[in-house]
C-alpha cells in the first residue's frame, strides 16, 4: 500500500512538472497583430510609391534610368516586407 501511494505521488509530481512542456506556446497576440498591421501599412505605402514613380515617368518627370532604379528598389523593399508578413502569418 505504501509503495502504491509513493508511486502515485511520484507520477502526479512528474505530470505536474512536465505539463508545460506539452502545452502550446502562448504568443503575445496584441503585439503580433500590431506588428502585422504595421507591415501591411508599409506594404501599401510601398505599392503607392511604386505607382507614384510610374506616374512621374509617364509625365516625363523621371528619366528611364531613374525610373528603373527607383522601381527596382521599391519592389525589393516590398518583397522583403511581404516575406516578413508571410513569416509572421506562419508563426500564428
Amino acid at each position: 500500500m505504501e509503495l502504491l501511494l509513493i508511486f502515485l505521488i511520484f507520477i502526479s509530481s512528474v505530470i505536474f512538472v512536465a505539463q508545460p512542456l506539452f502545452q502550446p506556446a502562448v504568443l503575445d497576440t496584441s503585439k503580433t497583430k500590431a506588428e502585422l498591421a504595421a507591415l501591411e501599412s508599409e506594404k501599401l505605402s510601398l505599392y503607392h510609391q511604386i505607382k507614384q514613380v510610374e506616374m512621374e515617368r509617364d509625365l516625363s518627370l523621371l528619366s528611364e534610368e531613374d525610373y528603373q532604379s527607383a522601381r527596382q528598389r521599391l519592389k525589393l523593399e516590398a518583397s522583403q516586407v511581404i516575406g516578413r508578413i508571410n513569416i509572421m502569418k506562419v508563426k500564428r
